[in-house]
């Protein structure tokens, strides 16, 4: 009996000595909300911030941004003359040729279902960035053609 009376003070010694030890305090609980949005459109916060440091690279003047069905996100550096390519992770893009996507003062960009990216600069013209003829390697281009009628009578040469 007495040993069981003093293993029980003792555990009661531990209990008691753990208890009073100084504790951390929990961090304060967050207020505002992480993601926010109206109507049918949500925006959630980046944590950590994308900003020069975490990104890698330098953003002047960013326009527009766009995300493909891929997943990467596209976007028209104004100050620098380029589209610059990040995963959702915030990493940046550089194999395939997505860092020569290069287009004086891009203003707006936008991706079709192919993975076409579309890139406008306010001129008259219209650029297109084909992301699936710049990641499957290509061997050569046909410059010119030779079609034969069926009958062999015509030739058309293009």
């Amino acid at each position: 009996m007495i040993k069981k009376l003093s293993y029980s003070l003792f555990l009661l010694f531990i209990i008691l000595a753990a208890c009073t030890k100084e504790k951390l305090p929990l961090p304060a609980p967050r207020t505002d909300e992480p993601s926010f949005g109206a109507s049918d459109t949500n925006y959630v916060e980046l944590s950590p911030i994308w900003d020069r440091a975490s990104l890698g690279v330098s953003l002047q003047n960013p326009q527009d941004i766009t995300i493909g069905r891929d997943g990467l996100i596209f976007v028209a550096d104004n100050g620098n003359n380029r589209i610059v390519v990040f995963t959702k992770a915030g990493e940046r893009l550089t194999h395939h040729g997505l860092d020569a996507i290069n287009v004086e003062h891009p203003q707006s960009i936008s991706i079709d279902s192919k993975l076409n990216v579309m890139i406008s600069n306010r001129s008259d013209t219209l650029y297109c960035w084909s992301q699936y003829l710049n990641f499957v390697e290509i061997d050569s281009v046909a410059e010119e053609a030779i079609y034969y009628d069926a009958e062999g009578d015509s030739v058309l040469q293009l």
